[in-house]
């Protein structure tokens, strides 16, 4: 992506999606101030997401999925505070996730999934109240799951399969109204599945050895790939494009 590009003080859409653009996103960037939609999906780029991107407040669309970037995700994330939609899938994004998430009030959808973030999930995703798919799948996130996640009444697709969360699966998953398709397989939860389980879910995704506690559960012994819908498979394919 060449430098000038920040000069494009007018710029509202930035697609350059499926190219085969290569080196580094341009700090330069973070000048386009009037951007509210960047696709940069399905690229070559690599190195880490430059910090003046995360000051383009009115962005709704960021999708730098299935790319090379590192690094980490920076704090400043908070300044997105019209984002609706994150897609950061498919690089080598790592550490732990900021809590500045929890400043993401409209955001509808934050996928994560196959990058090696670590440590546990921030408990601020709970107060984000518009949140209808949060997909962390295949990475290194520990922990259990925020009691905080009880608050997520809009969620409709939760994926947390292929990671290394412990302790029980919290009941106040299967009673969020709108949520049909979770995914906890490939983790080291304990316990017994509720009976129950079924009543609202379409889609469960699980431990193998748990695939037969009922009837909506889905074996899930391989990572698959969370796919968000509100009524969709846990797809067996290896890439995560439908997803974008």
């Amino acid at each position: 992506l060449p430098s000038e590009i920040g000069s494009l003080n007018k710029l509202k859409f930035l697609i350059l999606s499926k190219n085969s653009l290569s080196s580094t996103i341009p700090s330069s960037i973070g000048k386009l101030k009037y951007l509210q939609g960047l696709n940069l999906h399905k690229n070559q780029l690599s190195l880490t997401i430059p910090t003046e991107l995360w000051n383009l407040g009115d962005l709704h669309l960021l999708d730098l999925s299935d790319n090379n970037l590192s690094g980490t995700i920076s704090t400043w994330i908070g300044n997105l505070v019209d984002v609706k939609d994150i897609q950061l899938w498919g690089n080598n994004l790592g550490s732990r996730l900021p809590s500045e998430i929890g400043k993401l009030k409209e955001i509808h959808t934050l996928d994560l999934q196959e990058n090696k973030f670590s440590g546990p999930l921030p408990s601020e995703i709970g107060s984000l109240n518009k949140l209808k798919f949060l997909i962390s799948s295949k990475n290194s996130l520990t922990s259990t799951i925020p009691s905080s996640f009880s608050s997520l009444n809009e969620i409709r697709g939760l994926g947390l399969g292929c990671n290394s969360f412990s302790g029980t699966v919290p009941t106040f998953l299967v009673l969020l109204d709108e949520l049909n398709k979770l995914d906890i397989g490939s983790n080291k939860f304990t316990g017994i599945l509720q009976s129950d389980v079924c009543d609202d879910l379409e889609v469960f995704a699980v431990d193998c050895e748990n695939s037969s506690s009922c009837d909506c559960c889905k074996c899930d012994g391989n990572c698959s790939t969370f796919t968000p819908g509100t009524s969709g498979e846990v797809s067996s394919d290896d890439s995560s494009e439908d997803s974008s």
